[in-house]
Formats: C-alpha cells, structure tokens, sequence
C-alpha cells in the first residue's frame, strides 16, 4: 500500500542517507502509526544528524512521535522548544496548539497560535486562522472581537489572495 511504497523510497542505504529524508521517514511512521519505526529512524537521525537533533527540525520531529505516542505534555514542551527555536514556524505552533488542545489547556492552545501570528503575521494560513478561531468559538467571550482583530491584521499581512472566511465571522 501507500506506507510500504513511500516506506520504499524513502528507506536510504547507508551511502546515500540525508538528513532531509531522514526526518521525512520520521514523520512518515507516525503518520502510519509504526511508532517503533519512527523510534529508530529518530534515533538514526540523532547519530547521524546531531546538530538537527537539537535544532527546531529535530524537536518538532521528537514532538511528532510524542503526539503520536500520546504524550501530550511532553509533546507540547518539545514544540515550545522548537518555537523558540524557529518563532515564525506555523505548523509547529499549530501542532503544539493541538498538544495543547489534548492537554484540555485551551488558553495555551490559542497562545500558541497568536504568539506566532504575533511574531511573523506574514505567515498566517488559512488553516492556522480557521483552527485559531474555532478555539476563539471554544473560549466564548471576546471571540467575536479576537476574530475582528485577525480580519484586520489578515488585511494588512496576509497575502492578497488570503481567504478571510477562515476567521468565520
């Protein structure tokens, strides 16, 4: 199926091994669910990618197998790290908003994405804005007005074709 055949082609031999697939089987066992695969392409990625290891690539790939494994905590604290790491990157603030989210800490959900739309508004999406806002919907009061502010800010840093019927007004 499609596992074994993207299994397939990302599998390298020794020689021809590169970091940039290594993170890619990474996230493909997880995707799949063979965690104990995703364990040893991570632990290949750390002996033969160190220094990506402890980079943001490296922490957002520990948290993806945390999240797959269920640990949300410990998921959430690892794209904290890699946030701190890489501030402007949105999808790992979206996938420590849903660690977050898993956690029931629905105020560090939507901290984590306004901090990034805070710190780079130019990387808003339409996904981040739709998931930002159905957790304004979640929180209750002051989401119509949060909502408002996004319109704005989209307005003035999103790209021109940015689809504002994320903000669900």
């Amino acid at each position: 199926g499609d596992y074994a055949s993207a299994r397939a082609l990302l599998e390298p031999t020794n020689e021809s091994w590169d970091a940039a697939f290594g993170w890619a089987l990474v996230r493909l066992h997880v995707h799949f669910g063979a965690l104990p695969a995703a364990e040893r392409a991570l632990a290949t990625c750390a002996l033969r990618d160190p220094e990506g290891t402890r980079g943001a690539c490296g922490l957002q790939h520990q948290a993806f197998l945390a999240l797959g494994a269920g640990k949300f905590a410990g998921a959430a604290d690892l794209f904290r790290d890699a946030l701190k790491l890489d501030p402007a990157n949105m999808a790992c603030a979206t996938n420590m908003a849903l660690s977050e989210l898993y956690n029931r800490q629905l105020p560090k959900a939507v901290d984590a994405l306004e901090s990034v739309i805070k710190a780079d508004p130019t990387a808003m999406t339409y996904a981040a804005v739709f998931n930002l806002c159905t957790l304004y919907d979640l929180q209750g009061a002051n989401g119509l007005d949060k909502k408002r502010m996004i319109v704005r800010l989209a307005k003035a840093y999103a790209s021109e074709d940015f689809d504002l019927s994320a903000c669900k007004l």
